[in-house]
Parts: structure tokens; C-alpha cells; sequence
């Protein structure tokens, strides 16, 4: 939710995380995210084991306020852009494989569920996407969360219609 841990690298947005986390009621600064996650509506599919997929669900029945929700915008400080697909590029990732052209994609080798198909019919129906997560590197961007969803967003509206992405900044 904080980019993969990268916002949490920083020692200070880790600790004013924290304080919102525990004066939210006593949250961890991972269910504070999950929690501001579900905040903007939909779903989220949760990856954990034992205790942590519990403490995950008890921050399912959180709802932050808005001025919670405004604090923890600015310390994670990003901004949304829309940006065409062309001017991006999926980057390796160290916990997973990833899919770094259109047809790996769309072969999805590596059976990821919902397909890059599933996700591209969602976006071509209903033309509302969750943004991506991307990092300026070289004059370009490098998708850092939403991969999947990056290469859908291809498929649906192609390289050059401009799509939603949250742009982390430093």
C-alpha cells in the first residue's frame, strides 16, 4: 500500500505513521494503510498468513476520517497524473515476476489471477481504473505498483490514450 515499503523507509514518515496508526486505535502503520486503501471504496485481495491476516482484516473494519486520510496524503506525498502508457516502463521487481512485455503478458506464463484479460474487459466496461503507482527515472516512468493493471489499461486503450498514475515523489 506505501509502495511496497519504499515510504517506509524513511524514518520519519515511519514514525508520524505511527502516531496516526496509534491514535486511530492502536492500528499498525500496515493497517493504517490498508485502511486508507479502503477508504476511496472497492476491494482489496490480501496476501498474509496466520497473525498477519488477522491484524489485515481487523483494518478492514477501520474507517479513517478525512482529516486522517488528508495527514496521511501528505506524508506519503505523490500526486496524481495521468500519463500515457508509452511514456512508461515495468522495471524488474525483487519480490516477484513480472511481466516486462505486452505478450508475456497476455500469455501470463506465470498464471496470475484475475489474467491481464479479466482486468482489460473491467477497464473497457466500465473505463474506470485504480491508478498505478510510478516513480520518475530518466525522464521516463517506471511502474512500481499495478503492473498488471498497467499492461490491461495497453491492451483496453492502447500506448498512447493517457492512463491514471499516482506519481511518488522524493
Amino acid at each position: 500500500p506505501f509502495n511496497k515499503g519504499d515510504i517506509l523507509a524513511s524514518t520519519v514518515r515511519l514514525v508520524k505513521l505511527d502516531l496516526i496508526a496509534k491514535r486511530e486505535g492502536g492500528m499498525t502503520v500496515h493497517q493504517l494503510a490498508l485502511a486508507r486503501l479502503l477508504h476511496e471504496g472497492g476491494s482489496l485481495v490480501i496476501r498474509a498468513h496466520g497473525s498477519h491476516l488477522k491484524e489485515n482484516a481487523l483494518a478492514t473494519w477501520r474507517n479513517p476520517s478525512p482529516e486522517t486520510v488528508k495527514k496521511i496524503d501528505e506524508i506519503t506525498k505523490g500526486r496524481l497524473i495521468r500519463v500515457s502508457a508509452k511514456s512508461m516502463f515495468i522495471g524488474k521487481s525483487p519480490d516477484r515476476e513480472v511481466y516486462t512485455t505486452l505478450e508475456d503478458a497476455r500469455r501470463n506464463p506465470y498464471q496470475y489471477c484475475p489474467s491481464v484479460e479479466c482486468i482489460a474487459y473491467d477497464i473497457y466496461s466500465s473505463e474506470e481504473m485504480r491508478p498505478v503507482i510510478v516513480k520518475k527515472v530518466d525522464g521516463r516512468y517506471e511502474v512500481v505498483e499495478g503492473r498488471m493493471r498497467y499492461w490491461a489499461w495497453v491492451m483496453a486503450n492502447g500506448y498512447i490514450e493517457p492512463m491514471p498514475a499516482f506519481l511518488m515523489e522524493s
